[in-house]
């Protein structure tokens, strides 16, 4: 498939990875954060966090990009500081303009070709999931205010299908290659910084790992069945109480095809090079700012 200007949402998964960046609510708490990359991307983004009874936290939010639009919400339950558990669930749609495509089939065309069809707003893209967090922080056990050492990994299991399309077809959403069907997911993050009380408040590296755990017939022909990982160095300043921003240059793992294959447009005509399956890229830098509203 040829690749076009991405101009449409960045998953908002790396600012939900990173709770490291801030205190745990205390009360009820609203934000709101501008996302960009060097693609280019765009992405706007609002959330309301509700603290409820027995150490839980109830997320909504709404974000919009030049071609989609999604409403998520995020449940986080923490029964001992080190451990939280998650259910989350999403629902989003996308429309179709000169530079990008925001939701699509796609269809393979002759030998090694492909079209892309369906109207704007055709279907809509669901997620449901559940998962869990480890997190650590050094200043727990060794008090102080530059010994904010920190880890966090955090697992999920995620059902991903669009309304429009059967089992058997393959989607794009939000612009992305296309390689989308209807099935679950796992996904997997682990995070290492060092959070510090000054503007430069955290330097860190996320590592995030994809999985597809839907059976394709033939899928390890072209590498559907490969961990797709992607690399993140970061940091993030603390400008002022309320306005923050953070900085990731991103590297990702590509499959490498075998000579010939390719540049094939439909993905599943592609053939893996079984003895050099992967090779790491830069992929792109990413740009957030963030403004909390306050609560109440």
């Amino acid at each position: 498939m040829k690749r076009k200007i991405r101009i449409m949402l960045i998953s908002i998964i790396v600012l939900l990875s990173l709770p490291v960046l801030a205190q745990e609510p205390e009360k009820n708490s609203a934000n709101l954060s501008l996302t960009a990359s060097t693609l280019p991307e765009f992405q706007a983004s609002a959330d309301y966090t509700f603290v409820l009874p027995a150490n839980t936290d109830l997320k909504v939010k709404g974000s919009v990009s030049p071609v989609t639009v999604k409403a998520e919400s995020e449940a986080v339950w923490t029964p001992v500081p080190f451990l939280q558990l998650v259910a989350a669930g999403s629902a989003g749609t996308g429309w179709n303009i000169d530079l990008a495509d925001g939701l699509r089939i796609n269809e393979p065309d002759g030998e090694t070709g492909n079209r892309l069809v369906g109207d704007n707003c055709d279907g809509v893209v669901y997620g449901a999931g559940l998962g869990g967090a480890f997190q650590f922080d050094l200043a727990a056990i060794m008090p102080g205010e530059w010994n904010h050492l920190l880890f966090r990994t955090y697992h999920s299991c995620f059902y991903q299908g669009l309304t429009s399309a059967d089992n058997d077809q393959s989607w794009m959403y939000e612009n992305d290659e296309g390689e989308n069907r209807n099935g679950l997911n796992y996904y997997a993050n682990y995070f290492i910084g060092y959070k510090m009380p000054v503007k430069l408040s955290m330097i860190g590296v996320l590592f995030e790992s994809d999985l597809r755990l839907y059976d394709t017939k033939n899928g390890s022909d072209w590498g559907d069945d490969l961990v797709r990982w992607t690399i993140s160095p970061l940091v993030s300043f603390d400008f002022t109480e309320k306005l923050s921003g953070t900085c990731l240059v991103q590297f990702r793992t590509e499959r490498n095809y075998i000579e010939g294959t390719g540049d094939n447009d439909f993905y599943q005509t592609r053939r893996i090079d079984k003895d050099n399956t992967r090779s790491l890229t830069f992929y792109r830098a990413v740009f957030i700012l963030g403004y909390k509203l306050g609560g109440k």
